[in-house]
């Protein structure tokens, strides 16, 4: 048995605007379902989902009773508000002490250190905001650090799993 999958127009991830948000509560609000309005919008359902949890709120009535309602402003706000709290804080929130040492130690000849094994002993012993792993690479990555990846033995070595196609 086939099932039939919606698909939408949208090809790359886009922010719900504040109209499509007042779209949603217009269709909502009429009683026609999440798939529905996903498609009318080319969204997917768990976008339209998520963004009717995020905009409703429980409202007191006049005559006593409550009921939930979604509002797009409180959609819209709620959404600011988290893209606010989700901005990147930059390499300046980590402990300079620990990536300087970091530079350090994997310069250092001989080598006795892999980035891994480094922040672990480090971490061990320090009560500093110190980045994961694969932060550390992605700093690196982007020339952010003293370290190159050429530096690094296990990222230059080629890997066993590439092969090339004749």
């Amino acid at each position: 048995m086939s099932q039939n999958h919606l698909i939408t127009e949208k090809e790359s991830f886009q922010h719900l605007t504040l109209e499509e948000r007042r779209e949603i509560q217009t269709h909502y609000a009429s009683g026609i379902s999440m798939r529905i309005i996903a498609k009318l919008l080319g969204r997917s359902v768990s976008s339209i989902s998520e963004e009717i949890k995020r905009g409703t709120v429980l409202q007191k009535l006049s005559n006593g009773n409550e009921v939930y309602r979604y509002f797009p402003d409180v959609g819209q706000r709620v959404y600011e508000e988290n893209r606010q709290n989700s901005v990147t804080k930059g390499i300046e929130r980590y402990s300079q002490k620990f990536l300087s040492e970091l530079s350090d130690v994997l310069l250092a000849r001989p080598r006795i250190h892999s980035v891994d094994s480094f922040r672990n002993t480090y971490i061990a012993e320090a009560k500093e905001v110190i980045p994961s792993v694969r932060t550390l690479y992605r700093l690196i990555d982007q020339g952010l650090l003293a370290i190159k990846n050429i530096d690094l033995p296990q990222k230059t070595k080629p890997s066993s799993k590439s092969t090339l196609s004749t």
